[in-house]
């Protein structure tokens, strides 16, 4: 792989000390002693081998060299055809799910520009936050200044149990995961996750 080019090793026990002493211990279990390995190259980069070896001492002959060599090729070919198309199954996901981001924005967008109707709007947005985010449920909650709470306005995935538990147990700055964000004080608005 490092020349890119076919190696032919009539007898490995010829050459294991001086040119392949890494290869002693796998040598010693295999027990082969003729190896023919080429490279498979990508527009000339070497992106793995195929390896024939014989236990006995018999070199291949060019016809075998030649032949290695093909199926190297066809190799690289067959590898290249599934990057491709794993590149492009990958592409169409991301388009995928580009739409659907953009139907689900556009759904949101339809809600709130067709009423006024705040949870009616909350519900879809929070509906489309979980569909696009493969979540099992979620909640939009609203910070309520006075009383320095967070209390849920909509959900979408809940068990209504979970529902009537959010409900009468609002959360506190500081209490749990959904009030660890920071509000400014002045203004009530979000202002950065921390």
């Amino acid at each position: 792989m490092i020349d890119r080019c076919t190696v032919h090793v009539e007898d490995i026990l010829t050459r294991l000390e001086t040119d392949f002493p890494d290869a002693k211990p796998f040598q010693a279990i295999v027990g082969f002693r003729t190896i023919l390995a080429t490279p498979l190259l990508r527009e000339g980069v070497a992106i793995g081998a195929i390896v024939t070896r014989r236990t006995e001492v018999k070199p291949f002959s060019q016809k075998h060299i030649d032949l290695l060599k093909t199926f190297a090729d066809q190799s690289v070919i067959a590898i290249e055809n599934v990057r491709l198309f794993k590149e492009l199954q990958s592409r169409t996901q991301e388009l995928g799910r580009s739409v659907e981001q953009l139907r689900s924005l556009a759904g949101v967008s339809q809600a709130v520009n067709s009423t006024l109707d705040l949870d009616q709007v909350l519900s879809t947005i929070v509906a489309q936050a979980v569909e696009l985010s493969s979540a099992d449920g979620g909640a939009v909650y609203e910070f309520n200044e006075a009383t320095g709470e967070f209390r849920p306005r909509a959900t979408y995935g809940y068990p209504q149990d979970l529902v009537k538990t959010l409900l009468a147990t609002p959360l506190r700055i500081g209490e749990g995961a959904t009030a660890f964000v920071r509000f400014s004080k002045m203004e009530g608005h979000l202002l950065e996750p921390s």
